[in-house]
């Protein structure tokens, strides 16, 4: 279960608990990305990876393929973006297995029409060569 952000209003420990119970009924596992109205600490209680109030990202096998998650979020914030650290760490997870098929999951699209649901204008138009590469 791919589960990509908003898994809470408010970000309290009893929406987590509520949205973790729901999500364990389809008795598969369950991979969160954050949401513009997650708590990163909170969410990672809950779901995972590890403790902390850094970015969640991370990377998990799925058989013969991977999944990568990344944290578009900018806390306190509709609006989403992709900065360069987070990039840079996508390019290194990218070449460590070059051939693996992956899916790439975030909260905001990378392109929308409706930009304050995108990562952002100057986000993609600064990384739009990297996009391209990657």
């Amino acid at each position: 279960m791919l589960a990509l952000g908003d898994l809470a209003e408010h970000g309290s420990d009893s929406e987590y608990s509520d949205a973790r119970a729901a999500l364990e009924r389809l008795g598969a596992p369950i991979h969160a990305a954050m949401g513009n109205h997650d708590d990163r600490e909170t969410l990672r209680r809950h779901f995972g990876p590890g403790p902390g109030n850094a970015p969640v990202r991370y990377a998990t096998e799925l058989g013969a393929a991977r999944l990568i998650v990344l944290d578009t979020t900018i806390p306190g914030e509709d609006a989403g973006c992709l900065d360069e650290d987070s990039l840079t760490w996508l390019e290194d997870e990218l070449r460590e297995s070059p051939r693996t098929s992956t899916v790439l999951a975030m909260h905001h699209p990378p392109l929308s029409p409706d930009p304050p649901r995108s990562i952002g204008s100057h986000s993609t138009a600064t990384h739009a060569s990297r996009w391209q590469r990657l």
